[in-house]
C-alpha cells in the first residue's frame, strides 16, 4: 500500500493522519454494470472488477466525494461541494468540468 494512502475500517481504529487519504468502506458502491464506485477525498474512481483495472477517476483540488449512485444510465456524485451528475457514458468524464452542477 502506498504511504499516502490509509485504509479506515472504523471503530477502534485511529482515523487517518493528516496529509493521508482515506477510503472508508461505506463510500464503495456497485454501479450495476460489473465495477464498484470508490468515493473519498480524492475524488471518484470506478474500478472495474472483471478487468481489475481503474476506469477513471475525477478529481478536483478541495473536492471531496461523500457517496456516489448510478441511476438511469446516470453517475451522481455527492461532494463537500455540492451534487455533480454526468452520462456514464461521457467521453470526457474523468473530467470534473464535463459533469453538471446540480443546482
Amino acid at each position: 500500500m502506498p504511504s499516502d494512502f490509509y485504509s479506515f475500517k472504523g471503530e477502534g481504529e485511529s482515523p487517518p493522519k493528516s496529509g493521508f487519504r482515506a477510503i472508508l468502506p461505506s463510500k464503495i458502491n456497485s454501479d450495476g454494470a460489473g465495477g464498484v464506485l470508490i468515493s473519498g477525498n480524492f475524488g471518484l474512481s470506478r474500478f472495474d472488477v472483471a478487468n481489475e483495472e481503474f476506469s477513471f477517476t475525477v478529481r478536483k483540488l478541495g473536492l471531496e466525494v461523500f457517496s456516489s449512485c448510478v441511476l438511469n444510465n446516470t453517475i451522481y456524485l455527492a461532494s463537500n461541494e455540492g451534487i455533480y451528475y454526468s452520462d456514464k457514458n461521457n467521453p470526457a468524464i474523468d473530467d470534473l468540468g464535463s459533469w453538471t452542477f446540480f443546482d
